[in-house]
C-alpha cells in the first residue's frame, strides 16, 4: 500500500492459503503490504479503515474468479460471503456492503479485479458496470486467466462511467 500524497493505493488479497494454485502466493510476494481478507464484509471494513478520510486512487483485489464473480476469501473454494458476483438474473450480490465504498475514490480512481476471467461473458461486463456506477470510478477485470506466471501483465477490460467497454493490457505496478 502506498499513500504518496493523494495517491492512495490499496492491495487486497484473499487470505486463503489452503485452496490456492500458486496465483495468490505469487501476488503476496509481489505486494508485501497487502491487506488480507476472508470475506466481502472484512474487505469493505479494511478498505474503509485504511482509507479513512483519504480518497483511493488505485484499489487492486487479488483472488480467484470466474465470469462475473470475484473472490476475496476462500481461495478457489468458498462460500457466498467470500465473493461478490452477478447472478443469472443480473443482480449484484453484496450490493449493500459494496455500496459502503461509494465516494471513497478519486475522480480518476480505478479498481482492478485480478481474478481469472472476471470480465468474461455478459455477467462479467455487468459486474464491471455495476461496480463502476456504485463506486463512481473505473473498474477493470481480466477476460482471460491470470496465471501465477503471468509476469505482471494484466489483460484487462474496463468500463468507463458512461458504460463504454475498453480492453487494454496494463503493466501491474508492484510498488507499494
Amino acid at each position: 500500500m502506498s499513500d504518496n500524497g493523494h495517491q492512495l493505493k490499496i492491495n487486497i488479497i484473499d487470505s486463503d492459503t489452503k485452496h490456492d494454485n500458486g496465483f495468490l502466493q505469487r501476488e503476496r510476494t509481489l505486494h508485501p503490504g497487502y491487506i488480507s481478507c476472508h470475506d466481502v464484509k472484512s474487505m469493505v471494513h479494511n478498505i474503509k479503515l485504511k482509507a479513512g478520510a483519504r480518497k483511493i486512487a488505485v484499489l487492486r483485489i487479488f483472488g480467484h474468479g470466474h465470469e462475473g464473480s470475484q473472490r476475496v476469501g476462500g481461495g478457489q473454494r468458498g462460500n457466498d460471503s467470500q465473493r461478490f458476483w452477478i447472478d443469472d438474473r443480473g443482480r449484484l450480490h453484496h450490493r449493500d456492503l459494496l455500496s459502503l465504498l461509494s465516494h471513497h475514490f478519486t475522480h480518476h480512481g480505478i479498481v482492478q479485479l485480478h481474478g481469472c476471467e472476471v470480465a468474461d461473458t455478459w455477467k462479467g461486463k455487468r459486474l464491471l458496470k455495476e461496480l463502476a456506477h456504485l463506486w463512481h470510478c473505473r473498474v477493470m477485470a481480466a477476460v482471460k486467466e491470470q496465471h501465477a506466471h503471468s509476469g505482471g501483465i494484466f489483460d484487462g477490460t474496463y468500463i468507463e462511467m458512461d458504460g463504454s467497454v475498453h480492453r487494454v493490457p496494463v503493466e501491474v505496478d508492484h510498488a507499494q
